[in-house]
C-alpha cells in the first residue's frame, strides 16, 4: 500500500470515475441544484428560528424593565405633585430622602438613575446631577415629551460601568390643567440584557454558520445519494439505445 498517497485521492477517484459515467455532467449540475435547494430551504428556517428567538428574548429581558422603569416614573410624578419640596422628588428611590423608602411593590433598583426638567425642557439640577453621566441628562427626550404631550423612551451609552441605560421620560401635568410643569425621566442600565442579547446572536449566528456548512457536505452527499436510481435509469437507457442502434445499423447497411 502507498502510504505517501494524499487523503483527497480516493475522493479523486470516485469523482474521476464518476465523471466518466454517461450523463455526469447533467447529474453534476442537478446535485448542485439539490444541495443549493436543500441549504436554502434549511437557510430560511434557521434565520425564521432565530430571529423569533432573538426578539423572544429581546423583549423578555428588556419589556420588564421598561414597566419597572414606567412605575417608578409616576411614583416621581406623584411625589413632585404633592411635595412641597419638589426638587427632593428629582432623587433616586435608592436614597432615603424626606418621602421614605419606595413602595413594597415597586422594588428597589440599584442603577436607577432620576433627573427633571421644567417647562422649557431645561435641567433641574440637584445634589445628585454631578454624580450622573452626561449622556443620560441631554434634554432631547424631554423636549419631545413636551411637544407631543406623551411619554416616550430611548437608549443612550452611558458609559463605564453602567453601559447602555434605557431612559423613559413623561410630561408632569400643571396641577391648574393648563400646561406642564416639566418632565420626569427615569433611567435603568441595560448593560447585562444586553450583553446577553449579543451573546445569543453570536451563538446564533455561529450555530447558524455551522450547521449551513454542514447542510452543503451532508446536501451532496444526500442528492448523491438520490440520484442513484436515476443514474442507473439513464445508463441503461443510454445502453438500450446503443444496443438498439447497433443491432438496426447492421441489418439497415445489408
Amino acid at each position: 500500500m502507498n502510504w505517501r498517497r494524499p487523503t483527497w485521492w480516493f475522493l479523486h477517484r470516485v469523482r474521476g470515475r464518476f465523471s466518466q459515467e454517461a450523463g455526469a455532467a447533467l447529474f453534476q449540475g442537478l446535485r448542485i441544484r439539490l444541495t443549493f435547494w436543500y441549504c436554502g430551504v434549511l437557510a430560511a428556517a434557521l434565520v425564521l428560528f432565530s430571529v423569533v428567538l432573538y426578539f423572544g428574548a429581546q423583549y423578555f429581558l428588556i419589556n420588564p424593565i421598561e414597566n419597572n422603569v414606567k412605575l417608578h416614573a409616576d411614583a416621581h410624578e406623584s411625589q413632585l405633585l404633592s411635595s412641597p419640596f419638589p426638587i427632593n422628588a428629582c432623587s433616586t428611590f435608592n436614597t432615603r430622602g424626606p418621602f421614605g423608602s419606595p413602595p413594597p411593590d415597586l422594588g428597589q433598583s440599584t442603577t436607577e438613575l432620576v433627573a427633571c426638567f421644567d417647562q422649557n425642557g431645561n435641567l433641574v439640577r440637584t445634589d445628585s446631577t454631578p454624580y450622573l453621566p452626561s449622556a443620560f441628562l441631554t434634554n432631547n427626550l424631554a423636549k419631545t415629551v413636551l411637544q407631543t404631550g406623551h411619554e416616550n423612551s430611548d437608549f443612550v451609552n452611558a458609559g463605564g460601568s453602567l453601559g447602555q441605560v434605557y431612559r423613559y421620560a413623561e410630561v408632569i401635568p400643571s396641577p391648574t390643567g393648563n400646561g406642564y410643569i416639566g418632565v420626569v425621566m427615569i433611567g435603568e442600565t441595560v448593560q447585562e440584557q444586553e450583553s446577553a442579547l449579543n451573546l445569543l446572536l453570536t451563538l446564533l449566528l455561529s450555530v447558524g454558520g455551522a450547521a449551513l456548512l454542514g447542510a452543503g457536505v451532508g446536501g451532496l452527499f444526500l442528492a448523491n445519494r438520490a440520484l442513484v436510481p436515476a443514474r442507473l435509469a439513464w445508463a441503461n437507457q443510454q445502453r438500450f439505445i446503443a444496443d438498439a442502434s447497433h443491432e438496426l445499423r447492421t441489418p439497415l447497411t445489408l
